[in-house]
């Protein structure tokens, strides 16, 4: 935290959950906040409450995020194979009554905390700067169409619930989707027209723009991994990040550009990369930046393998300090 601090960050996004033992998505962490549905680990929790009290000592402050549509850490695929089984649509998430009330006993749980080592209610601590519904929620490739429904539709009323049931709770903070940005109509070209034909089961201008409870829309931005090539990513400045951006201010909503990254190797340096994505994003008045991922030294995760971390001394480093003097964040 000192060393995000002192390179300039001002705020941390951080997984404000563990569910489950003994997969491999929970293989980083062994103490998880909650080691079967409905049963909260104490110990866990509390190291929750060492990194908001060590974030506040340091003026950072954090977005918590509140489960995972991918499988590490557990996630929505934790809760539906421990009420419906292993192997049951994922989906089951967003409609099963009871894993509803299971997610939202989740969130009730962290939000009427009492931090052990400030003595401050969670719903009163000013370090929260939001509360985020999931990483990248959304469905399976075609679910909304197979099944009958309208694109976005059975996302829209789950972020509807859940912003609504967090901000019943709590009225000090935010609220945000964690969504990328996929929606379900208008003009997409260059064979990506997925970002906005619902194929995703997003409806990001529903959920993020016409929420009243959801306080700042989110964009998450990955090229490579979307199917670009180093010849031709520039298109999402105009196609994605500006428009999404011009949405945004029609609407009167902050926006967040919540994701940025790159796989090692697939241009030249990251820095070029982030230089262009983070330009796009102040030129269309995006309120903020937050990148996947930097960590404080090399090396702080021993063993795990992935070609999107890297330390203060790495490649990309350069782009995200220089928007850190921007007033800008870090995703970590």
């Amino acid at each position: 935290m000192a060393v995000h601090a002192m390179k300039g960050a001002n705020v941390l996004r951080v997984f404000a959950f563990s569910d489950g033992y003994g997969t491999q998505q929970n293989i980083l962490t062994p103490v998880p906040f909650q080691p079967r549905l409905g049963e909260y680990n104490e110990e866990a929790l509390k190291r929750l409450d060492f990194v908001l009290a060590a974030a506040a000592a340091k003026g950072i402050r954090l977005v918590l995020t509140l489960t995972n549509y991918w499988p590490f850490y557990g996630g929505q695929r934790f809760y539906v194979d421990s009420v419906k089984g292993t192997g049951a649509p994922q989906e089951l998430f967003y409609t099963d009554p009871e894993i509803r009330k299971y997610f939202k006993d989740y969130i009730t749980k962290l939000a009427t905390r009492t931090n052990t080592v400030t003595g401050q209610r969670y719903v009163d601590d000013p370090t929260i700067l939001a509360w985020q519904l999931g990483n990248e929620p959304r469905t399976s490739n075609g679910y909304d169409s197979s099944n009958g429904l309208a694109p976005g539709a059975l996302m829209t009323a789950w972020t509807r619930e859940m912003s609504a049931h967090i901000k019943s709770l709590d009225g000090n903070h935010m609220v945000s989707t964690g969504h990328e940005g996929f929606t379900t109509n208008g003009d997409c070209c260059n064979g990506h027209t997925w970002l906005n034909n619902g194929l995703t089961g997003t409806d990001w201008v529903a959920s993020n723009l016409e929420d009243p409870n959801v306080d700042f829309a989110t964009l998450h931005v990955y090229p490579a991994s979307w199917g670009f090539t180093p010849n031709d990513y520039t298109w999402l400045g105009e196609n994605y990040i500006r428009s999404r951006g011009e949405q945004a201010r029609r609407a009167g909503k902050p926006i967040v550009l919540e994701e940025y990254g790159m796989e090692e190797g697939w241009l030249s340096s990251r820095n070029t990369l982030f230089d262009f994505e983070l330009s796009e994003a102040r030129e269309s008045g995006f309120d903020g930046s937050l990148v996947w991922a930097v960590l404080h030294r090399e090396g702080y995760l021993s063993g795990v393998t992935t070609n999107f971390i890297f330390d203060y001394n790495g490649d990309g480093a350069r782009a995200v300090l220089d928007e850190y003097q921007r007033g800008k964040s870090i995703n970590a």
